[in-house]
């Protein structure tokens, strides 16, 4: 995975345990989640979740606001809301890339189902 933003979860946390004595492993404990989880995320192989990073913030008594991923959640959701607000952004894309983003969207948002339509 390429390198986070220096203002991401991914990029912080381990800084921020190191500043306050924890371990990842303790971290985990602390925050009810799997070590090898967090790890995963960290190395950027499993997403952010707000879950985490709501329980991460607290834990270590920041604002989860200062990371990218929580922004981008909050500004994701809002376009989710109220399509109106993303509108004149999406104007300029190409008709192809946006029905891309909006499926990704729409997909991560409502995950297919599994099941089988009845004969």
């Amino acid at each position: 995975m390429g390198k986070p933003p220096p203002d991401s979860f991914r990029a912080e946390l381990l800084e921020l345990l190191s500043e306050r004595d924890l371990t990842l492993r303790a971290f985990a404990e602390s925050i009810d989640v799997a070590q090898p989880y967090l790890s995963q995320v960290l190395a950027g192989h499993r997403k952010v979740t707000p879950p985490l990073l709501s329980r991460a913030a607290k834990k270590l008594r920041v604002q989860p606001e200062r990371w990218s991923e929580y922004r981008e959640m909050v500004a994701t959701e809002a376009i989710r809301r109220d399509p109106e607000l993303c509108r004149p952004v999406y104007a300029n894309i190409p008709v192809e890339l946006r029905t891309r983003i909006f499926r990704k969207l729409n997909r991560s948002h409502h995950p297919r189902s599994n099941k089988r339509p009845s004969d």
